[in-house]
């Protein structure tokens, strides 16, 4: 649950882009990026700690006053390393390696 929709778009940014790398063979994105951890600059916070398997985890950033939303813990690790990109920087480098014509459309006419 993402609290503005700026943040969401970029997250099914990431998500549609983790497809692309693997049609391409290209690696995992979401095991490469949460294997990285919590980016320095963010808090991931279990809002149910009493919970054995919570699956509620907020994503707060340096320097802001309230949380970014909250999801599962690893797409909160994930989440923190996007949420301080802008949307075309996430863009580009979600591109990378990517062959230019898989984001070509050719539309054909009946």
């Amino acid at each position: 649950m993402f609290r503005n929709f700026d943040d969401a778009e970029k997250y099914m940014l990431f998500l549609l882009a983790s497809g692309a790398y693997m049609m391409n063979r290209l690696g995992f994105l979401s095991i490469e990026w949460s294997n990285r951890g919590v980016a320095p600059w963010a808090r991931v916070e279990n809002l149910e700690p009493e919970v054995e398997y919570s699956e509620k985890f907020s994503v707060s950033i340096e320097g802001e006053s309230g949380d970014r939303g909250w999801m599962k813990e690893r797409d909160a690790i994930i989440f923190s390393q996007i949420a301080r990109l802008a949307y075309e920087e996430l863009d580009a480098k979600l591109r990378e390696g990517i062959p230019p014509e898989w984001f070509t459309l050719e539309i054909a006419e009946a």
